[in-house]
């Protein structure tokens, strides 16, 4: 962390040209005095007033100490996996879509520490957001109660906006049967999703659409 402090002045031309003239109309007065009192008087009185006009001025010049402080933080990127019971399904070369997805999540977490030195985090999430974790954790099961992604993409959005959060990708079979069906706001964030599964068996079948970023996972 690092940063400084700083003097912000308001300048501006009639500014600068004000104070010229108060000072400059500070020993114009005493020029000449009535009666009459010794240079070095004259002079301690002009710079006395003129140190008065200036202080005045200054007050309206609106000055502002401004600190700053820089804080580094590694760019963030928010794994959310899918935990619901739709995802025990093994349609997935004989494994199930929630293995495949852990295993999803490794590759990209090595593909993304690897090359880009990102931070990445892991979130469950069925009908809420499961405890997070930084590497995948084999012992996760699918038996989550209902899938809410948006609530998910809320959530996570909101958790972590401030550690510098690059975007979230989000991997699941695609079916929301919790919350919202389609959002209600927009994510600031990008969001990539990837899909696993077999979407052409019922009642498996599903979709989720993100209209801002644009993509489809059916």
């Amino acid at each position: 962390m690092f940063g400084g402090e700083t003097i912000n002045i308001q300048l501006g031309f009639w500014r600068i040209v004000a104070s010229l003239a108060l000072v400059a109309f500070a020993f114009i007065l005493y020029r000449k005095t009535y009666p009459s009192i010794s240079l070095s008087r004259r002079i301690i009185l002009g710079a006395s007033r003129s140190f008065a006009f200036l202080a005045m001025l200054f007050l309206l010049f609106n000055p502002m100490l401004v600190s700053t402080r820089i804080t580094h933080k590694d760019p963030m990127v928010v794994i959310l996996i899918d935990s619901s019971k739709s995802m025990s399904i093994e349609d997935v070369a004989g494994r199930s879509r929630l293995s495949a997805a852990l295993r999803t999540a490794e590759g990209l977490i090595a593909g993304l520490k690897g090359r880009f030195g990102v931070k990445t985090l892991i979130l469950p999430f069925a009908d809420h957001i499961l405890r997070p974790s930084s590497v995948v954790d084999s012992s996760l099961e699918a038996s989550g109660e209902g899938t809410d992604i948006w609530g998910a993409l809320f959530e996570a959005e909101e958790r972590y906006k401030g550690e510098n959060l690059k975007c979230i990708v989000l991997i699941s079979d695609g079916r929301v049967t919790r919350g919202m069906v389609e959002a209600g706001r927009g994510i600031d964030v990008p969001v990539f999703s990837i899909g696993v599964g077999d979407s052409y068996r019922k009642p498996d079948e599903g979709k989720f659409s993100h209209r801002q970023q644009g993509y489809l996972v059916q």
